[in-house]
C-alpha cells in the first residue's frame, strides 16, 4: 500500500546559504524567540550540508573541501544550541564562526541548486534535538569516551551528529564526525562508501563509533546497513554505539539484518518527558500550565462521552498535544498546545493558520513556541457523520471556497505518482481485478489532475469539526497539507472528495455542493470523480495498514470497520466510470 511520500523540495544554494545569513544576523540572545531562531540556524545548517553532500556523493559517500566547510558550519551551530539549552550561555564567536565559514564556502565551487529533504522528525513527529544532548550525557557518564567518530545518517542525522559532537567536544573528548546515506531498498539498506571513509573508520582505534539517526522505522534496515558496513571495518561491536530516538526490541523490524543485529549493540536515548515536560521548560516558555496530554488519541475520552463514537487512531500519527491553563489565578482560559514543526515548517504552518482564523473557520493561533502551535480551546459538541444538515453543508462550502481562493500552492504530486497509489492499493486492498476500471482514465484526466494546487486540509473526518452554540468550527486544520502522508498539497477536490466520503453525501447532495464551484472552476465535475477514486485508494491504503499494524488493539478493529467502508465506496465509484 502507498500512503507516504518522500517529501523533497529543489533550492537554490544561494537561496540556501541567504536564509542562513539571515538567521545569523539575527543575533540577538534578549529576544524572547531567540532560541527558537537558533534552533532555525541549526536546521537550515544541517539542510544546506546535507543538500551539498548529496550533490557530491551521488554513487558513494566521500569527503571533499566543500563538505568539510559544511560540516564544520553544522557543527558550531551545534555547539550554539548545546550551550544555549545546557548552560544558558549564548557562544556569539561560534555564532560568528558560521558567518566566515559561509563566506569561504561561498568561494567554492557549489551546484547551482540542491535538493533538500525535509527533516521528518523535526516536522512530522516531533522529535526534539534536545534528547540527543540526554543521550549523549549518559553516555558520557557510562562509557567516559576520550574519543570517538560520530556517523551521523543523513538527512536529519547530519543535524543530530553536529549537536551530539559539540556536546563531547565540550567535555574535552576528540570528536571525529561524519554524515553517510544509507542506499538502495527501503527494506534492505546499505552504505557506499570511498577509500579515504573507510580509513577514517578502520583507524579509529580507540575511538568509540557512534551512529546517530532518528529511526529506526519498521524495517530498521538504515541502521542496520550502517552497522554492517562498521562491522565490516573491524569496528567491534563493544566499541560501537547507536544514538536513535526510541527503543524497540527490533523483533519486528522487516529486515533481517537489522533483526539480528539490533541487539547487539548499546543503545543510548533520551525523552522529550525529561527534557521539556518534568523540568517545567516546556510550561516556562509558553507561560502557561500544563494540564493534561491529549496525543495518541487521548483526547477522544475527554471530548466524546461514548467509546463506540470514538474514531480510530493510529498512535504514531498524531501530533504531541497539551491541554494549558493559564498561570494567572485571575484567568482560567483553556488552551490547546500543538505541535506543528520546528524552524520554518512550523511557522509556515502557523501562517495559513491564522488567515483561516481571521475569517472565523478556525480558532486562533496565540503563538508559536518551541514548535507548538498554542490555541485557545473551543467548547463544542464533536460531530458525527449523522449530524450533517444545510447548515454544516454550508459552513464547508465556505470554508474550502475561501481555500480555492486564498491558498495556492505548488503541486507537489505528479499524475504518475497519483495514478500509481491508486493502482498499488486498488490492487492489494481490492484485487488486480478492479484496476482494470483504472484504464478507462484518459490524458484529459491527467491535464485535469494538474490544474489549480491549493494548500488543502486534509482531514475533512466529522469529529475534526466542533459545533459551539449555533456556528461550526474546524479544527485539527494545520498542518496536513504540508505532512508526511502521500496527498500533499492538492486540488480542492481532494477535500470535496474527503466531505463527500466521510459524511456520506448522496448524489442529489454532492451534485448540489459542486454547482457551487462551477463559477471558478467549470471543470470541477469532470475532476471531481477522478479524486473520490483518489481519495479512497488513499485512505483504503492508510486503514488497512494502521489496521494491519495495530492487531489486538482497539483501534484495530475500528480501522476494519473503515477498510470495508471504503473498499465498497471505491467499488461503487470504479463501477460508474
Amino acid at each position: 500500500m502507498v500512503i507516504y511520500r518522500n517529501y523533497k523540495q529543489t533550492k537554490k544554494t544561494s537561496h540556501q546559504i541567504a536564509i542562513i545569513e539571515k538567521l545569523v544576523g539575527m543575533a540577538m540572545p534578549t529576544r524572547p524567540d531567540f532560541y527558537d531562531i537558533a534552533i532555525s540556524l541549526m536546521i537550515e545548517c544541517g539542510e544546506l550540508e546535507t543538500g551539498i553532500t548529496d550533490y557530491f556523493c551521488t554513487d558513494k559517500d566521500l569527503i571533499n573541501p566543500q563538505i568539510e566547510v559544511c560540516r564544520s558550519i553544522s557543527m558550531e551551530a551545534g555547539a550554539v544550541i548545546f550551550s544555549l539549552w545546557s548552560e544558558g550561555v549564548f557562544l556569539i564567536d561560534r555564532w560568528l564562526n558560521i558567518k566566515k565559514s559561509l563566506s569561504i564556502l561561498k568561494q567554492m565551487q557549489l551546484p547551482e541548486q540542491i535538493t533538500l529533504n525535509v527533516p521528518e522528525g523535526f516536522v512530522f513527529y516531533g522529535l526534539y534535538p534536545e534528547v540527543y544532548l540526554e543521550a549523549t550525557s549518559e553516555f558520557i557518564k557510562e562509557m567516559k569516551p576520550e574519543k570517538t567518530l560520530v556517523i551521523g545518517l543523513r538527512s536529519i542525522g547530519t543535524v543530530l551528529s553536529a549537536l551530539i559532537g559539540a556536546h563531547l567536544q565540550s567535555v574535552g573528548c576528540v570528536v571525529k564526525t561524519l554524515t553517510v546515506r544509507p542506499r538502495g531498498h527501503p527494506f534492505n539498506r546499505f552504505l557506499v562508501l570511498d577509500e579515504k571513509i573507510k580509513n577514517m573508520i578502520r583507524q579509529s582505534t580507540g575511538y568509540y563509533v557512534i551512529i546517530a539517526d532518528e529511526g529506526p522505522g519498521l524495517s530498521g534496515s538504515s541502521i542496520g546497513g550502517t552497522l554492517s558496513a562498521v562491522k565490516s571495518l573491524n569496528v567491534p561491536s563493544n566499541r560501537t554505539v547507536i544514538f536513535p530516538s526510541w527503543l524497540p526490541s527490533g523483533e519486528r523490524f522487516i529486515s533481517e539484518n537489522a533483526r539480528v543485529l539490533w541487539n547487539d549493540y548499546k543503545k543510548y536515548t533520551g525523552s522529550f518527558e525529561n527534557q521539556w515536560i518534568l523540568n517545567g521548560k516546556l510550561e516556562r516558555n509558553l507561560q502557561k500550565r500544563l494540564v493534561y496530554e491529549i496525543s495518541a488519541g487521548m483526547w477522544r475520552s475527554r471530548f466524546i462521552t461514548e467509546p463506540s463514537d470514538f474514531p480510530p487512531v493510529h498512535p504514531h500519527h498524531e501530533r504531541r498535544k497539551f491541554m494549558l491553563v493559564d498561570n494567572s489565578e485571575e484567568k482560567k482560559n483553556r488552551w490547546i498546545a500543538k505541535f506543528v514543526g520546528l524552524g520554518k515548517y512550523g511557522a509556515s504552518n502557523v501562517e495559513r493558520a491564522q488567515k483561516l482564523a481571521e475569517m472565523g473557520f478556525t480558532p486562533s493561533v496565540d503563538q508559536l513556541c518551541n514548535g507548538f502551535a498554542v490555541m485557545p480551546f473551543v467548547e463544542g459538541n464533536v460531530l458525527k457523520a449523522s449530524d450533517l444538515d444545510e447548515s454544516l453543508i454550508d459552513f464547508v462550502k465556505k470554508y474550502l471556497l475561501f481555500i480555492q481562493k486564498t491558498m495556492g500552492a505548488s503541486l507537489q504530486v505528479s499524475y504518475d505518482q497519483m495514478f500509481e497509489m491508486i493502482y498499488t492499493n486498488v490492487k492489494e486492498g481490492m484485487g488486480e481485478n478492479w484496476c482494470r476500471c483504472l484504464e478507462k482514465f484518459t490524458p484529459e484526466t491527467s491535464s485535469l489532475y494538474e490544474e489549480v494546487a491549493v494548500a488543502i486540509d486534509g482531514r475533512m473526518m466529522p469529529h475534526d469539526f466542533l459545533k459551539t452554540g449555533d456556528r461550526f468550527v474546524k479544527v485539527d486544520h494545520i498542518e496536513h497539507h504540508s505532512d508526511q502522508f502521500f496527498h500533499g498539497v492538492q486540488n480542492i477536490c481532494w477535500d470535496i472528495a474527503g466531505f463527500f466520503v466521510e459524511f456520506e453525501l448522496d448524489r442529489r447532495k454532492r451534485e448540489h455542493f459542486l454547482e457551487n464551484f462551477t463559477s471558478i472552476d467549470s471543470f470541477v465535475n469532470k475532476r471531481q470523480q477522478f479524486f473520490n477514486i483518489a481519495y479512497l485508494a488513499f485512505r483504503l491504503g492508510y486503514v488497512s495498514l494502521a489496521a494491519d499494524s495495530l492487531k489486538g488493539e482497539p483501534d484495530a478493529g475500528r480501522f476494519e470497520k473503515l477498510r470495508k467502508k471504503y473498499c465498497t465506496m471505491l467499488k461503487n465509484e470504479l463501477t460508474e466510470l
